[in-house]
């Protein structure tokens, strides 16, 4: 091969035709010598062209690297090494940018052949690709929009806010090539960073996740413009935007709002580093930010319309109304937490079939029939028509508890108003139903109650109301007062169980089972069947059989109690599938129960009362005949002596008259005793006195009594003392009474005994008699009030029937204890009364009986050389009373009143005053207080007279300024004592002044 004039010469056939097609080939090409520096052995004139050179230059020799402008030297060297060494073809690719905006490419391929012709040398061959990789470069970046574009369809579909904010903020980073930021407006007006692409740590201070006013102005810009904003590089920009483009060597800062029909709902910042950049990027990145936008907003709406549904469905779910939900072809397709409670569903559970459920459903009986609906209201509401206030019972199975339900249904219509479904609520009514049952319950069992006092028709009537509401059997056993136990006629709601009711009822309990579970029932209570009271009063071989009949399955006791006393036991069972008892069942029955005991107490009280008043009727007819019967002598001698005044009969009349006296003063303080024992005003005045004088002295006082019906009086008594501490005036009535009654039920020549002993640390005195004796049914009412064995016209005995009562009651006042005991009639009876005696090392003065009460055979004149002021404005009584002073010695000033008394009050003159308290215009209480009151006059001692004989009479005299107390009627004795006593109290007072002693 040979060079001529640049082109080479070959001199084979084969090798001219080879230099032809290299010399004329569009191709640039050129073979180079195999090692470095790769110098030319043969190029065309297209290769000499890109160095610049004509054909007629040549090229031999010359580096290949000189003749390639813009070549990669590096790369074209390393590859015709590595084609040389290995062989085979390679290829590079050269681009340059040929004028500004306006980029050339080439491509480079370097082959180690030996073609014909060519020999041994590798071959490069240069072409324009310009064209190619243009359309390949602007088809990758239509791919790369494709991609941006997909990649937040891609997120759409999610309807989740955060992962698709974060897709919009990736797609719009690959169009920029650079760091994109989707910023949002937030309610107030502030943005707020939501997602962002290719941002790193230091671009933190230019895009806070919360920036201020004063940054991003260019994305505040197009959300208040609602426009894309573009912004190259420049001076100007304001500090934050210049130097996020620097910091990310952009050239471009783009903003397009994220627009919406409601407004814009934030901007996406873009940050381009993309050096060319088309109008179709911009309008990709304004697709990215419509679609964002769109996607951004349907999120939102779901989002608030899950939250929404999500409320609905909380709502629903708490509505404590069951509501149920059918499609239009009356298919049950939900329902909420009380539907499903209704149905015993669980929440994962299939609903049934709306016509499953109809079964289940009935209508009420009686006056609630018309309002029944038997599918809840849905079918009626299906067909378009709105349901309110049906009411009907529902039921699952047979044996479970029936609930009723007050029902209302309207129809679901769609745009069309076409009926698509139906929706209906449904209110538990079952409580509600029961509490009314309950109250109508107590108020039939109220009107039965008082309707009568027999309370035991009307306890078994009320019985027969409460079945069958609140059991299907009701039983119930009363303890009356005799401790005997009486079962009422069994209710039942079941007429065929009549003969069980009749059995049951025979086997009622004795009265000790029924104490025995009266004290083991304190509060209303549930038991199951073989544990009720019911069951288990009944005898162990009763049990099983009684069981069958009742067929029980639970029971509800309740007590009856009255005033704190248990009176008997109502018992409720149920028999029935399905029914069984709630703690409100309880409060029904104990308000049953209370009314039933206050039934039962009404009546006894009531029974009580009648005899109470039976009682008092005899009492005051007896009282009557008491009272009138000592005055008929004392009339009667009084009108013998105004007739025929014999001083033969004066001595016996006067004997008649004194005895009778004291017969109704007697009986006068014994109705004053009673008086003060009925309203527990009894008091005592205790003090250490001698139990043997003061039994002495009752016998000395009643020996005549005996004697005069010639009975023998014994009397055992001990040789020492034995003290007790007590009111001896109070003991005194409490022996002479016992001794008195057994005079009395004694017949002539009989015996009465009476002996006092010591009994350890007691003293016993024992008061026995050969009289009557007492019925062995009477013995237990011997010391109640008005209580005599003898009753009726027939009586043989007089007495008010009092004397024991006080005497038992002033026994238990002294801490004793007082019991009668008798073989029967005929046979006599026994008083034992057993007092406690005073410790003997106390050295308390004894006051003896006979000290206490002065004998009354005394004549003398006590009260001589006294002047008594006598206030009485009773005519009859104040010249009786001036009479026995004058009689005593005294000598008297009378006066009708207190203002006359204290007219003729002289200190010098009158030693002491007796006053009456009851006085028209100025009573006994004034006259002392105004005396008491006068400084020359308050020392003069002042005696009461009163007819009360009470102890709050004496508590008050004492304290208005009394020295003394009488009680009318007085004996001289009694009247001279408290004369006596009074002005020695006052002498007393006298030589110790400050102090103020008592009468």
């Amino acid at each position: 091969m040979r060079e001529s004039h640049g082109v080479v010469k070959v001199a084979t056939m084969g090798e001219a035709a080879f230099a032809d097609v290299f010399a004329h080939a569009p191709l640039a090409m050129a073979l180079v010598e195999p090692a470095p520096p790769f110098r030319i052995a043969a190029a065309n004139a297209a290769f000499l062209g890109l160095g610049g050179r004509r054909v007629h230059d040549g090229a031999r020799g010359i580096a290949v690297l000189e003749l390639i402008p813009h070549a990669p030297e590096s790369s074209l060297h390393a590859v015709l090494e590595s084609v040389v060494t290995q062989h085979g073809s390679q290829t590079i690719l050269d681009s340059w940018t040929a004028r500004p905006g306006v980029q050339t490419h080439r491509e480079i391929t370097v082959t180690y052949a030996s073609p014909p012709g060519a020999g041994d040398l590798p071959l490069i061959t240069v072409r324009d690709v310009t064209e190619r990789e243009e359309s390949r470069r602007r088809l990758e970046q239509e791919c790369m929009r494709l991609l941006a574009l997909a990649g937040v369809g891609r997120q759409m579909v999610t309807l989740d806010p955060d992962a698709m904010l974060a897709g919009a903020a990736a797609s719009a980073s690959l169009l920029c090539d650079g760091p994109a930021v989707i910023y949002l407006v937030e309610p107030g007006g502030e943005l707020r960073r939501a997602a962002s692409h290719r941002v790193m740590t230091e671009m933190s201070s230019w895009l806070p996740l919360l920036p201020g006013r004063h940054l991003l102005r260019l994305l505040r810009k197009a959300i208040e413009t609602r426009e894309r904003l573009t912004v190259p590089y420049v001076a100007s920009l304001p500090e934050d935007e210049r130097a996020l483009l620097t910091r990310s060597h952009a050239m471009w800062l783009v903003a397009n709002p994220l627009r919406t029909r409601a407004g814009v709902l934030g901007a996406v910042l873009t940050v381009w580093r993309r050096r060319r950049t088309l109008p179709e990027d911009f309008q990709a990145l304004d697709q990215v930010a419509a679609q964002t936008a769109v996607a951004l907003e349907h999120a939102q709406l779901h989002t608030a319309a899950e939250k929404e549904r999500a409320r609905l469905d909380l709502i629903l779910e708490e509505i404590p109304d069951t509501v149920w939900i059918v499609d239009a072809n009356a298919r049950l397709v939900r329902t909420n937490s009380a539907g499903r409670r209704l149905l015993g569903l669980g929440p994962d559970d299939p609903l049934p079939p709306l016509a499953e459920l109809t079964p289940c459903l009935d209508g009420p009986d009686g006056e609630d029939r018309a309002l029944g609906r038997r599918d809840l209201g849905l079918e009626s509401a299906l067909q378009g028509r709105t349901v309110t206030g049906a009411l009907c019972s529902f039921r699952r199975t047979e044996g479970d508890p029936e609930s009723w339900l007050l029902t209302s249904a309207a129809p679901l219509r769609d745009h069309d108003q076409r009926v698509i479904g139906a929706v209906s609520v449904a209110t538990d009514i079952t409580e509600r139903r029961r509490s009314e049952e309950m109250l109508r319950l107590l108020a039939a069992a109220s009107n039965t109650l008082v309707a009568s006092l027999d309370h035991r028709a009307t306890l078994t009537a009320m019985a027969g109301l409460t079945v069958p509401s609140l059991g299907d059997w009701c039983v119930i056993d009363l303890l009356e007062d005799d401790q005997t136990v009486v079962r009422l006629p069994v209710a039942h709601a079941d007429p065929s169980q009549r003969e069980t009711a009749s059995e049951l009822r025979r086997l009622g309990p004795d009265p000790s089972t029924l104490a025995a579970v009266l004290a083991g029932v304190q509060e209303p209570a549930i038991r199951d069947a073989p544990e009720a009271p019911l069951v288990t009063m009944l005898r162990e071989e009763e049990r099983t059989g009684m069981l069958r009949a009742l067929r029980l399955r639970a029971c509800m006791i309740v007590p009856l109690v009255a005033r704190g006393r248990k009176v008997g036991l109502m018992q409720f069972a149920m028999s029935r599938p399905g029914r069984g008892y709630h703690p409100a069942d309880l409060g029904v029955a104990e308000d049953l129960a209370h009314r039933a005991a206050m039934s039962i107490d009404n009546a006894r009280l009531y029974q009580q009362a009648c005899e109470a008043d039976r009682r008092k009727d005899e009492f005051l007819a007896v009282l009557s005949h008491e009272l009138r019967a000592p005055l008929a002598p004392v009339m009667t001698w009084i009108e013998i002596l105004r007739r025929a005044p014999d001083p033969a009969r004066v001595r016996h009349a006067v004997e008649v008259i004194d005895r009778n006296v004291r017969v109704q003063r007697a009986l006068m303080n014994e109705l004053l005793d009673l008086a003060a024992i009925t309203r527990g005003k009894v008091a005592l005045e205790p003090r250490s006195i001698d139990l043997v004088e003061l039994v002495r002295a009752c016998v000395d006082t009643l020996s005549g009594e005996a004697g005069a019906k010639t009975i023998r009086l014994q009397v055992r008594l001990p040789d020492g003392g034995l003290v007790v501490r007590g009111d001896p005036n109070r003991l005194h009535q409490v022996f002479a009474n016992l001794i008195a009654n057994a005079i009395k039920f004694t017949p002539e020549g009989g015996l009465v005994s009476v002996i006092l002993e010591r009994q350890g640390d007691a003293a016993v005195a024992r008061v026995r008699d050969t009289g009557e004796g007492i019925e062995p049914a009477f013995l237990p009412q011997v010391f109640e009030m008005f209580k005599q064995q003898e009753e009726g016209a027939r009586r043989v005995h007089g007495g008010l029937g009092i004397g024991l009562a006080l005497a038992k009651r002033l026994t238990e006042l002294h801490l004793g204890t007082i019991e009668v005991t008798s073989e029967g009639p005929g046979r006599g009876s026994e008083f034992i009364v057993c007092l406690p005696l005073l410790d003997e090392t106390d050295e308390t003065e004894i006051v003896t009986e006979r000290g206490l009460f002065p004998s009354g055979a005394e004549r003398g004149q006590p009260l001589r050389d006294l002047t008594v002021l006598l206030v009485e404005d009773a005519d009859d009584l104040r010249e009786a009373t001036q009479a026995m002073l004058e009689e005593l010695g005294a000598r008297v000033v009378g006066a009708e009143n207190g203002g006359e008394a204290l007219e003729r009050l002289r200190p010098e003159e009158v030693d002491v005053v007796l006053c009456d308290l009851r006085m028209p215009q100025m009573d006994g209480y004034e006259f002392v207080s105004l005396l008491r009151k006068d400084p020359e006059r308050a020392h003069v001692p002042v005696v009461a007279v009163s007819g009360f004989a009470s102890q709050e009479s004496y508590q008050r005299s004492r304290e208005a300024g009394f020295d003394g107390y009488v009680s009318k009627p007085f004996e001289y004795a009694t009247l001279v004592a408290s004369l006596q006593q009074a002005m020695a109290a006052r002498q007393r007072a006298a030589e110790s002044p400050g102090q103020r002693s008592s009468a």
